[in-house]
């Protein structure tokens, strides 16, 4: 699975920026898509988006990446560090065949500054134009492809949102440090009372996308069990 630094498929690529000095750490980034570990999958190569729709491809643009510092008094022996780590994108996550059916799946590794964050920022923002490495999601932040009721369907959003999850992200120096980002799309096309949404039903659109942005979560995983 080698392909170009901006577009990692069938997953997600993202990057954290090492510091122009001092020194660095490897960290992965792994994905979980679905509900918990163990939760099987509606049927082979699809994802539960409930209400009776299976969804076969899930794309979803990711502008940025940060990560807060939990110590502003720069590098030292409690493991603060100076200064946000910041990745500008787009960075694409895409989900097809196979890899909807993957469970925890390690995406990237990348060279980071050791210490202690307590918050990674993401936005998923739009692509201002076209791409072929982002094929289909010119003026889209988001791509899904899926049946309802049997039904084949396309859905397309330019969601702007920026996602905060606090917590507690240590990356240690020569350590497998790893980050973990669940989306879980087993709620996406229901509503509040867990009736179904059909996606062709343009009126729902906001709580569709409502539903999408609390879907998503963060947190340290070191030993990649894939939950908290």
């Amino acid at each position: 699975m080698t392909l170009p630094f901006r577009s990692l498929n069938p997953l997600l690529l993202l990057g954290l920026l090492a510091a122009c000095s001092g020194s660095s750490t490897n960290l992965s980034m792994s994905v979980r898509t679905g509900t918990t570990p163990g939760a099987a999958n509606v049927k082979p190569r699809a994802l539960s988006g409930g209400g009776g729709v299976n969804l076969t491809h899930v794309r979803m643009v990711i502008e940025e990446i940060k990560l807060e510092p939990a110590s502003a008094s720069g590098n030292s022996s409690d493991g603060g560090v100076q200064g946000e780590d910041v990745v500008s994108g787009p960075y694409l996550i895409d989900l097809s065949g196979s890899a909807l059916e993957s469970g925890l799946t390690q995406v990237f590794n990348v060279e980071a500054r050791p210490g202690t964050y307590e918050e990674i920022r993401f936005k998923i923002h739009k692509l201002s134009g076209g791409d072929p490495q982002f094929p289909g999601m010119a003026g889209l932040s988001i791509n899904l492809d899926g049946t309802f009721n049997g039904a084949t369907f396309n859905w397309t959003s330019s969601l702007d949102e920026e996602q905060r999850k606090e917590g507690t992200f240590v990356l240690q120096d020569g350590a497998s440090n790893n980050v973990t980002l669940t989306i879980d799309t087993t709620k996406w096309f229901v509503d509040r009372n867990g009736a179904p949404i059909d996606p062709r039903d343009e009126s729902k659109r906001s709580i569709v996308e409502d539903n999408i942005k609390a879907s998503i979560d963060a947190f340290d995983d070191d030993d990649h069990k894939g939950h908290r």
